[in-house]
């Protein structure tokens, strides 16, 4: 296979993806109006990483197969299997650790907490733990891991599909699929009595992953027409869409409410679009619109899996040292060190992680399942 066009600018748009989850869990209080205004988009965070993995493992996978004929569907999975166990079963081994041997840090205050399952939690499928249950794991460090679940079922959904349909038929695959998520999200989730669904299930986000799958295929297809299209649009349109792309974020939830029935059903499939086009404008390889891989954003950018994995862990721990001092997080000052101080050692770990956990397992993957 030939190399892989390298995107630029996207690696740092994971950390700023990553910031907006951040800035939801810090879980800013209603003393603070303006700030739970700026975190309120926080959810669409996750979003956009599912239209990331959409437009990139279907430039993969469509390019092998353009190019080969076929989709080597063993080499595919190990490497994806480099790249997201090591870590995921690293921190789910120390959340059992710690479950075992220290009950004390467990929640189990709240009704809506279950007791850890290894059944799901090692099978990838703490998700449908917390449909089954319409709870949320009681060890913190695991409430994040259901859209890790949801990215692994991805993988080998998209896997098959792209090995088994046509390449040209492709694209209404994609748009099949966004059709789909949107039948599922209205119909099935009543079934059950439970809005859980409406973003823990893959076929509820499958909008998210066509969404960045449609660029994704041209990008593998028809390269040179996508970049020249692309820069067609003038400059300063390009660049306002980034701004236009966070206002958009803050105020969704008041031009589509998720209360009516329509809006809240479609809300999801025009939030994957803005997402896809925010992605489109960094293709081109000479877009003034980039950040060098040169720039620290863009390593942040790379170690944003561990700092995901790592936040809510660590977020517990600062808030716990608040808490025993005594400090009140309705507190202005307090509550923005707490933001700094939590995202500081996210960073910190995440560095050490990828360095010593991840790095290892990358150089491995390399050696024995280069593309």
């Amino acid at each position: 296979m030939s190399k892989k066009l390298h995107f630029h600018t996207l690696d740092s748009t994971r950390f700023f993806a990553f910031l907006i989850v951040f800035g939801i869990h810090l879980n800013i209080t209603y003393a603070h109006p303006v700030l739970r205004f700026l975190t309120s988009g926080g959810a669409h965070g996750l979003s956009y990483f599912f239209v990331l993995s959409g437009f990139l493992i279907t430039y993969i996978l469509v390019s092998e197969k353009k190019e080969e004929g076929k989709i080597d569907r063993k080499k595919f999975f190990i490497r994806r299997c480099f790249r997201i166990w090591p870590l995921y079963f690293f921190v789910v081994g120390i959340s059992y650790f710690v479950f075992y041997n220290f009950p004390s840090y467990i929640d189990l205050s709240k009704p809506d907490r279950y007791l850890p399952d290894w059944r799901y939690s090692f099978t990838f499928l703490e998700n449908y733990k917390m449909i089954f249950t319409h709870k949320s794991p009681a060890i913190a460090s695991l409430t994040v891991f259901w859209s890790l679940c949801v990215e692994e079922h991805f993988y080998i959904l998209w896997m098959f599909l792209i090995s088994i349909i046509p390449i040209k038929k492709l694209p209404i695959t994609f748009i099949i699929c966004i059709v789909i998520a949107n039948i599922y999200r209205a119909f099935v989730p009543p079934l059950f009595h439970t809005t859980i669904l409406n973003m823990r299930d893959l076929f509820a986000n499958l909008d998210f992953f066509s969404s960045g799958a449609i660029f994704g295929y041209f990008t593998a297809t028809k390269y040179e027409q996508l970049i020249k299209l692309i820069n067609s649009i003038p400059f300063y349109f390009r660049a306002l869409y980034i701004p236009f792309t966070l206002l958009f974020l803050l105020v969704v939830r008041y031009i589509l409410p998720t209360e009516l029935f329509f809006t809240g059903v479609i809300k999801w499939t025009v939030i994957a679009a803005v997402f896809a086009m925010l992605i489109a404008i960094f293709i081109p390889p000479d877009s003034k619109l980039r950040i060098k891989d040169s720039n620290p954003l863009s390593y942040l950018g790379k170690i944003t899996y561990s700092l995901y994995v790592y936040h809510i862990i660590v977020l517990q721990i600062v808030h716990r040292f608040i808490v025993s001092r005594q400090l009140s997080p309705d507190n202005i000052y307090v509550l923005l060190s707490f933001g700094v101080i939590s995202l500081a050692l996210t960073i910190f770990i995440g560095h050490l992680s990828y360095k010593y956990i991840e790095t290892p397992f990358f150089r491995l993957r390399e050696k024995f399942y280069k593309y």
